[in-house]
């Protein structure tokens, strides 16, 4: 009885070691993955994110640029609230 428990699990100890992740792809290997401690926690936190190509990163900076436009602000007489 315990021989046949322990060559049950040791077979699945040697299936898992032995299993390959097939999902992986060139994109994931590519990935940027930075390990970050969350405020308080001991527990660190994996964020893995692809590097933005060149076009994307121009997209995004003329998006921050077109986002932050200065105010047009009303100067003049009666403008005090008064």
């Amino acid at each position: 009885m315990i021989r046949t428990i322990f060559l049950a699990l040791s077979l699945l100890l040697v299936g898992g070691c032995a299993a390959t992740d097939s999902r992986q792809t060139t994109a994931d290997a590519q990935e940027i993955c930075t390990r970050e401690y969350r405020v308080g926690s001991i527990i660190p936190v994996v964020n893995c994110e692809v590097p933005m190509t060149e076009e994307e990163r121009r997209r995004m900076i003329d998006d921050v640029r077109n986002s932050v436009r200065p105010i047009p602000t009303a100067t003049g007489a009666g403008q005090n609230g008064g």
